[in-house]
């Protein structure tokens, strides 16, 4: 069975580039992780403290919580390919 990837996805608002990151995101989820994806959505604009205890310097920023070790991606999270291989989906 394989393991259930942790993502969090941390975004600035409703923004152009924070919409796109939440789509491509999901659609990895869907459609190649197939269920086994858990995925939270974190808007710092409305949490900026979490910036501070997360260590958080640039957005959109995608973490792979689990399976370890940790992994982060940040920037354009429109290339599922950059994405895949972020995460080490194979």
């Amino acid at each position: 069975m394989q393991e259930t990837y942790v993502l969090t996805l941390y975004i600035f608002g409703q923004s152009f580039i924070s919409n796109r990151a939440i789509k491509s995101v999901q659609q990895v989820c869907d459609e190649s992780l197939k269920g086994n994806c858990q995925l939270t959505i974190i808007d710092i604009s409305e949490n900026p403290d979490i910036t501070i205890t997360e260590n958080i310097i640039a957005v959109p920023l995608l973490v792979r919580e689990r399976p370890l070790p940790k992994r982060l991606i940040f920037g354009d999270l429109n290339n599922l390919e950059r994405i895949f291989k972020g995460l080490e989906i194979t």
